[in-house]
């Protein structure tokens, strides 16, 4: 069997806001990433799906942040234990890059794309995280090009003109596919995308994701692909994590996941989903709870009806309820059965 390319094991973190307040922002979180795999992280706003991104790639600032707990292992090594110049030399920017979800302040309105691009291809080629040696026209001349290959390919017109206009020349969906050719330009193994559609009206969110999809085959990059969209998720990716209050509850193929619902939280988002049979959309009761002095035990057991003493005391173990598909439930036993 193959190993996983990334695999977060019991990751812990938290935000010291003073001495006496702290955010529980992530609770012995799980999940992994096959090579080659599209993986959903998905969950309300607030869940912990930005911050873990962050976490792998080593920027959550600290203080306030402080990594309790956990491993981050990607292609075998704990980047955890990475000092930020081995991680600045190769992997941020490199094996693992990111597209944000805001287009306009990742792009420095000062320069030109073309400029910016080429930082990062210069930036890539580098073995230090202090890139500023000489820069050849010839090694300059060749990354131009690859570039503009890079912009054809994320459907660009005209990409030699491109390259010479500012961020504020083109429009959200030309951005967003300028962001997706910058994170590709430099052949990662992973790339996280944080939400990178969530601003484009539904014709070009539509029409990055299937672009996203293509290149992302075509290469063999592993992504982890961070929504609150269930209907992003169902069309663009291999697996999910679903995630609530700093905790997952449930992972399994996007198949298994949308047919056989296993987590209480996940059978309520899914009923949540907009349709037109029905007459009134139907809702979670209750509100997420606060990751200042969170609950004890499974988190959701505010919210759910079928929360017991248990629930409400012992944080559930992963268990097995079909092929590839694990829960965090007390309603199931260690084989996966149900019990009520």
């Amino acid at each position: 069997m193959t190993s996983p390319l990334l695999e977060v094991k019991d990751l812990t973190l938290h935000f010291r806001l003073d001495r006496h307040v702290v955010v529980e922002a992530l609770d012995r979180v799980n999940f992994f990433i096959n090579p080659g795999e599209i993986l959903g992280l998905v969950g309300e706003s607030g869940c912990g799906k930005t911050t873990a991104a962050r976490a792998i790639l080593g920027v959550v600032p600290s203080p306030p942040g402080e990594l309790v707990s956990g491993q981050i292992l990607f292609q075998g090594q704990d980047l955890v234990q990475m000092s930020p110049r081995q991680l600045n030399t190769t992997i941020r920017g490199k094996a693992i890059t990111m597209i944000p979800q805001d287009t306009i302040a990742s792009l420095n309105p000062l320069f030109t794309v073309g400029t910016q691009m080429l930082d990062i291809m210069r930036w890539k080629g580098t073995q230090t995280p202090t890139f500023w040696s000489r820069y050849s026209w010839k090694r300059k001349r060749q990354h131009r090009s690859q570039l503009i290959d890079m912009l054809r390919q994320v459907q660009i017109p005209t990409p030699e003109r491109q390259l010479r206009k500012f961020p504020h020349e083109f429009s959200g969906g030309q951005r967003q596919r300028l962001l997706i050719a910058m994170a590709l330009s430099t052949h990662p193994d992973l790339l996280i995308a944080d939400e990178p559609t969530t601003a484009l009206d539904v014709t070009i969110q539509a029409q990055i994701l299937q672009l996203l999809k293509r290149l992302v085959r075509n290469r063999g990059v592993s992504v982890l692909f961070i929504t609150h969209d269930l209907g992003v998720v169902a069309r663009l990716c291999d697996r999910v994590t679903v995630m609530y209050a700093g905790q997952e509850m449930e992972s399994a193929p996007t198949a298994s996941l949308f047919s056989q619902p296993s987590h209480p939280y996940t059978q309520k988002l899914l009923e949540s989903l907009p349709d037109p049979g029905k007459e009134e959309m139907a809702g979670i009761p209750g509100v997420v709870p606060s990751l200042i002095n969170p609950p004890q035990g499974c988190r959701f057991h505010t919210r759910c009806e079928f929360a017991d003493d248990t629930c409400r005391q012992e944080r559930p173990p992963a268990v097995c309820v079909a092929p590839q598909h694990t829960v965090r439930c007390h309603l199931y036993d260690a084989q996966g059965k149900r019990r009520r």
